[in-house]
């Protein structure tokens, strides 16, 4: 059986069928990102204290004073964050934008905070959610709710060497 198509309903035809309001979502998605970088960016120009106990931006450059080898995990997925936005610019606000990421949001922080043009954030932003992060999440849901590709999955699973044998029931 063909996995791609199932009695007479490809995977290509679901996607298409939702491919409207699955770009609406992730441009509403794009949308979200924008207060953490006007905050960022209003701060940034209007000269705040970077000392102040409740800014985020403080948490940042205290974060680059610390040694690396100190830092907890998301303390480093942190500065991951702002090297990739600062050193890759928008292949880096891309490739943030496009992969699930719940530090997102420090993207739209640091870009602000280093007063990355709009354009540059938001359009990289919008392609990454709207366009690649939404067919990576589109795809995703209609193999988790589809019985027959799960099933021709597992049954692909005794394909794997050593171990499939055991995998496959």
């Amino acid at each position: 059986m063909d996995p791609i198509k199932l009695t007479g309903v490809s995977i290509l035809s679901i996607m298409s069928k939702v491919r409207l309001e699955s770009m609406c979502w992730g441009a509403g998605t794009a949308l979200g990102e924008l207060p953490p970088y006007f905050m960022a960016r209003a701060a940034r120009l209007s000269g705040i204290d970077p000392d102040d106990e409740d800014d985020e931006l403080a948490e940042f450059e205290e974060l680059q004073r610390k040694n690396r080898e100190d830092l907890t995990l998301i303390e480093k997925g942190k500065l991951l964050i702002e090297d990739i936005v600062q050193k890759i610019g928008f292949l880096g606000i891309l490739a943030c934008a496009s992969i699930p990421n719940p530090l997102f949001d420090l993207a739209g922080i640091t870009c602000g905070h280093f007063l990355v043009p709009f354009w540059t954030f938001f359009g990289a932003t919008l392609i990454g959610k709207a366009i690649i992060k939404m067919h990576i999440q589109k795809l995703f849901v209609i193999i988790a709710f589809n019985e027959a590709l799960i099933t021709t999955a597992l049954s692909w699973l005794k394909l794997v060497p050593v171990v499939g044998e055991s995998l496959h029931w």
